[in-house]
């Protein structure tokens, strides 16, 4: 992958080549690492004094003492195109979740194109208990799956 990642960089692709393949470093990086961040330090061995680098939790990541959590999750419609093509599998969202516990700033982590806009629809009206810090509430970015299943 980091080949792959300095590669990709001097390769000429067009803007949305270069933002697919970065979407999909970040996906393989969260995977493996928590964030693409913790990925990269992992590579070039960085070590703090005392061990090992310390990967920041989610909380830490936003500057929250509470990740958002959603209480209204309106499922997905199922496209019938997908359906008949028997395409199912999990969309991954990120979203940045406002003060007031709305998603806004919506990025597709992981494609599955003919499913990524039912996702994004339903997303969009979810509501979430916003993130809190020191007793407030507070924005924060969330990663959110939502899964297709035709069984």
């Amino acid at each position: 992958l980091e080949l792959f990642n300095g590669a990709h960089t001097r390769s000429g692709l067009s803007a949305a080549g270069h933002k697919g393949v970065e979407r999909l470093l970040d996906a393989y990086a969260v995977r493996t690492a928590g964030s693409r961040k913790a990925w990269t330090l992992r590579m070039v061995g960085v070590q703090s004094a005392s061990g090992p680098v310390h990967i920041p939790t989610p909380e830490e990541e936003n500057g929250v003492d509470v990740m958002p959590e959603a209480v209204t999750r309106v499922p997905p419609q199922y496209p019938d195109p997908a359906r008949e093509s028997g395409i199912d599998g999990t969309v991954l969202i990120r979203a940045w979740i406002s003060a007031s516990g709305t998603p806004d700033s919506l990025t597709i982590l992981k494609s599955i194109p003919m499913l990524d806009e039912a996702a994004l629809t339903a997303v969009r009206q979810w509501r979430f208990r916003p993130a809190q810090k020191a007793g407030q509430p507070a924005s924060a970015w969330v990663e959110i799956p939502v899964k297709f299943s035709l069984h």
